[in-house]
C-alpha cells in the first residue's frame, strides 16, 4: 500500500462508526479507471486517484470538511473545484461504454430553488459530447446527462431537494443503446435509448468536479462532493445499489 494510503487508513478507519477505507475498497472492487475520494487534507493540491493508474486530479479547493461520507471537498467558488483531466484519463475514458458516480450534498436548501445551473461533475469533449450531472435552472431537480454526437439523452429527476448526502450515478452503453440514471442506488427516470455516437477527446478544461470548467469556473455546485469514480463499463444495477451504501 502506498504511503499516503497507509497514512489515510489510520485517519479514515471507523470515523463516526463508518469505515471509509472499507468503502473505498468496495469502489475499487468494481475496477474504476479513476477514483478520487477527495479526502486529502486542506492545502494538498493533489486529488489522488486511488486506482493506482496515476490519474490524479488537481485540487483548486481550499476547504475540506469532516462529513458523513468522510472528509470531503467543499465546492462553492473558483477555489472549490477539482480539475481531473489527464492525458491518461482521456486515453482510458470511453464515451460509448461507461459509468460515472459519486456523492454530493448542497450546503443549504435554498440551492435547490435558486434557478441557477449547478454542476456536480463534468466530463466533456465539447457541447456535442459530454457526460454531466448537476442541478439545472429548474427548481428541485437533479439532471444526469449523456450527450454523444450532438444527441442528448437526459434524465431530470424531480421533485428532488435533499438536505443530506445522496449518491448519484449514470451508466451508458452504445452497444445496448441504453442510458440509466441512479439516485441512492435506485434507477430513476426509466431506461433511456437513442444514444448518439461519441466523438473526440476529452478537453483539458472541462473535466471538472464542482464546476463547469477550470478556466473560468462557474455553475458551482455549492456544497460537498466525494468519492467520484469513472468506469469503462456500464455498471449493473446491483453495483450502483452497493455503491450507494456507505
Amino acid at each position: 500500500m502506498p504511503f499516503y494510503r497507509n497514512t489515510k487508513a489510520a485517519l479514515l478507519q471507523n470515523q463516526g462508526g463508518i469505515d471509509y477505507l472499507a468503502y473505498s475498497r468496495k469502489v475499487l472492487s468494481y475496477s474504476p479507471i479513476a477514483y478520487w475520494p477527495l479526502w486529502e487534507p486542506s492545502g494538498n493540491d493533489v486529488a489522488q486517484d486511488w486506482t493506482g493508474n496515476g490519474r490524479d486530479g488537481d485540487h483548486l479547493s481550499t476547504v475540506r470538511d469532516s462529513t458523513p461520507i468522510g472528509p470531503a471537498i467543499f465546492c462553492g467558488d473558483a477555489s472549490g473545484i477539482v480539475d481531473v483531466y489527464s492525458a491518461s484519463l482521456n486515453t482510458a475514458f470511453d464515451g460509448a461504454e461507461g459509468s460515472l458516480c459519486g456523492w454530493a450534498r448542497v450546503n443549504a436548501a435554498a440551492r435547490w430553488t435558486d434557478a441557477l445551473d449547478r454542476t456536480a461533475t463534468m466530463l466533456r469533449v465539447d457541447a456535442n459530447n459530454r457526460v454531466s450531472v448537476g442541478k439545472p435552472t429548474t427548481n428541485n431537480t437533479f439532471t444526469l446527462r449523456h450527450t454523444a454526437g450532438g444527441t442528448p439523452v437526459v434524465v431530470q429527476h424531480s421533485p428532488f431537494s435533499p438536505s443530506v448526502f445522496f449518491h448519484w450515478g449514470i451508466t451508458w452503453s452504445a452497444t445496448a443503446d441504453e442510458m440509466k440514471a441512479y439516485i441512492d442506488g435506485v434507477q430513476v427516470g426509466g431506461t433511456q435509448t437513442g444514444l448518439g455516437t461519441w466523438a473526440g477527446n476529452l478537453a483539458s478544461t472541462t473535466c471538472v468536479i464542482g464546476s463547469y470548467n477550470n478556466t473560468s469556473p462557474g455553475q458551482y455546485w455549492w456544497g460537498w462532493m466525494g468519492h467520484v469514480a469513472v468506469f469503462d463499463t456500464p455498471l449493473p444495477a446491483q453495483a450502483m445499489e452497493a455503491l450507494a451504501e456507505m
